[in-house]
Formats: C-alpha cells, structure tokens, sequence
C-alpha cells in the first residue's frame, strides 16, 4: 500500500522458506496494522495455482529455489517458467541476489522496480544482513537498506537531504540462514510497500515466525 493506495497483497516464491516468509510478513503487517496480505506460491500440480501471469499480485518476493523444485514441478526449468509466469506482471519485486535464479529473474524485468537481498554478495545488494554473529542464544545482525531514489519520499533527514543508508539491528533467538533470509524477504517486501524500514526495527524478532516451524 504505497502513499496511501489500497491493500495490496504480496506473492512469495521459491522452494525454500516461501510459506514461512509469507507467514511472516503477514504478522508483520498486522503489527504495522495495515491491511495488506501475502501468499505463498502453490506447487505447479495444485489447483489453487493463480491463472495468468503475475495472477493480479502487486509485490513479488523470490527466495530460492532448490533441489525441492523437482518435487513440486516436475523440473527446475518448469519451476523457474512458473516462477517467471507469476513475476510477468507484479508492479514491484523483491528477490534474493544470492540465488543464481534471481539473475534471469531481473533479465526477465529489466526495467522493473526490484529491491535485491542477500547474505553473501551485499555488493550486489540493496538490503543485506551485516555483522552476521551466530551464537548460543541465536543470530545478532543489522539489516542495512542501500536507499534508492524510488525511496526520497520515505528517507529525509531532519535537514531536508536523503541519507544514504537505513540500519536497524536484529535479534532472533533461533539460528540458521533462513531465518534471517526470512527477515530480509520480509523488509523487503515491506519497503516495496511504502514502510520506512526503521518502523520495522521493534518487530522484526522472533514473534514474526511460526514457533512450529524450525529453521
């Protein structure tokens, strides 16, 4: 819901950690008390799947895909044509940059809105996990946003210039990669949809997973 227009709702593909980053930023949407929503993509052989590209959604959010996607499409190549069917016709994406499949997934939109994420090549990234520290209590990191012009509107600062980052630390007291992939897919979705990424600094913690999901 970008400057006050109506809910928009999020897609979020990928064989890995899908369902638990729609989960999520659907939680952290009510926290924010908006109105907008998020699904996962179903698997290829299920009739829910959306009819038509981009199936009417405004944000699409790619995690990764993996050894699952033959599993749930028959082949990685079917997969990926799924996957590139539903990005068609979103308005804005948000995809993680350290998934080889990202990249023909952006060549696919080259004149696209997209936020890129990741953990590893944060060069390549406009939001990434820094100072990354795993330890007996779970995972301590800031999620940092590279702010980009689409992002002016959001991101002044008290003298009237844009900064050029926006940082907020992160506690989770569970460990593993895609936990925090799941927060970045999260806050990137949420800043497709208009949120300044510092409201997201009290709510982006454990209460946003499912306590029956491990990762």
């Amino acid at each position: 819901m970008r400057m006050g227009m109506k809910k928009e709702t999020t897609i979020v593909t990928g064989t890995r950690g899908a369902p638990e980053v729609a989960a999520a930023l659907r939680r952290v949407l009510k926290a924010l008390g908006r109105g907008d929503t998020a699904e996962a993509a179903p698997a290829a052989d299920s009739p829910a799947l959306p009819a038509g590209a981009g199936g009417g959604y405004d944000v699409g959010v790619h995690t990764i895909i993996d050894a699952d996607a033959e599993i749930a499409y028959g082949t990685v190549e079917d997969c990926k044509k799924a996957i590139l069917s539903l990005f068609e016709s979103v308005k804005r994406s948000v995809v993680n940059a350290d998934d080889p499949f990202s990249a023909e997934l952006l060549r696919a939109r080259p004149d696209g809105d997209v936020v890129r994420y990741g953990i590893f090549d944060v060069d390549a990234c406009d939001l990434y996990a820094d100072k990354l520290l795993y330890d007996n209590d779970g995972v301590r990191y800031d999620i940092v946003y590279r702010l980009r012009k689409e992002d002016e509107a959001l991101y002044m600062s008290e003298q009237g210039h844009q900064p050029f980052t926006s940082r907020i630390p992160v506690f989770l007291s569970r460990s593993g990669q895609t936990a925090v992939y799941t927060t970045l897919a999260a806050a990137g979705a949420c800043i497709q949809l208009g949120v300044d990424l510092n409201r997201l600094e009290p709510i982006l913690g454990d209460d946003i997973f499912d306590v029956t999901i491990q990762t």
